[in-house]
């Protein structure tokens, strides 16, 4: 017995010193940053707003968002700038199957979308919650680096005077483009802010939530698919300067995510788990994607 009783002793003793390393690696282990990828992605929308998709390229983003229910068929408008005719000649026949998928599913797809005031005279679109154009390029290589990018900063001056006059007072005008240049100096901030928009959030864009979402040149012959889940992009989302935000409501505070700006998130503190200057030239162009620069 009292052998047993020894041993105890000396066991108890042994892991009473090894206690306070084993403390400071639990703790030393808490302390270490939450890896990017445990981040919740950033997903500007709701599956029950209206939200209007401008510019689609083979239309397989709009698939993606019905295929991952990340939006509602009832509440979802898909357009573009290309005729079915040109759709297939751009992109073959998957363009005309992911149309064919969404209008079967109930989405609206309309073809022949300029983002142009004319164009918006003339069509019912408006009072979405919010607006999207993917990767704009006007779908030309243009070996002038400033004309280049002065012909895309006159693409996004016609994107954001269009969303303006589609959204409803609340809504947001989101624009996802790569990050680095000649991107970069298309300067989407200051001509956003041109426009009488002010940013609302903006977060890197998360391919892997787009399962299916195949990226296209806007030029479309050829060979069109190109690495992208390791290009780096951003989505910006935009509001109108005019609008007014409502108080935050009690118990709530604003959220701050250490890689994403959510200048409109909020958590529930209750809760468990919870510019360069511009003429007023107006772009004919309404496609989406990126080509080669």
């Amino acid at each position: 017995m009292k052998s047993k009783l020894s041993k105890a002793i000396a066991n108890y003793k042994n892991q009473t010193k090894k206690r306070p390393k084993q403390i400071k690696e639990s703790v030393a282990e808490q302390k270490k940053p939450v890896s990017t990828a445990a981040r919740r992605p950033f997903l500007p929308f709701t599956k029950n707003d209206y939200i209007l998709l401008v510019g689609e390229g083979d239309y397989s983003f709009a698939k993606a968002l019905i295929a991952r229910k990340l939006a509602r068929p009832a509440t979802l408008v898909a357009t573009g700038l290309d005729s079915k005719q040109d759709l297939k000649d751009k992109y073959g026949q998957q363009a005309l199957d992911n149309i064919k998928y969404l209008e079967d599913a109930g989405v609206t797809v309309i073809t022949e979308v300029s983002i142009t005031v004319p164009f918006l005279k003339r069509s019912k679109l408006k009072d979405f919650d919010l607006v999207i154009f993917n990767f704009p390029h006007i779908g030309n290589s243009i070996s002038d680096v400033d004309r280049n990018i002065r012909q895309h900063q006159l693409l996004l001056q016609s994107y954001f005077a269009f969303a303006k006059k589609v959204i409803k007072q609340s809504g947001g005008v989101a624009v996802t483009m790569f990050e680095g240049e000649p991107y970069d100096s298309w300067n989407v901030r200051g001509f956003a802010h041109k426009a009488e928009l002010k940013g609302r959030a903006s977060g890197a864009f998360p391919w892997h939530e787009y399962e299916g979402y195949s990226h296209k040149r806007t030029a479309g012959l050829g060979k069109t698919n190109k690495e992208q889940s390791n290009r780096k992009a951003r989505m910006y989302v935009f509001q109108l300067k005019s609008y007014e935000e409502q108080p935050i409501p009690k118990g709530l505070k604003r959220k701050r995510d250490d890689e994403d700006d959510y200048e409109d998130d909020y958590e529930d503190d209750n809760a468990d788990d919870n510019e360069d200057d511009n003429d007023n030239d107006e772009a004919e162009y309404g496609n989406d994607e990126d080509d080669n620069d």
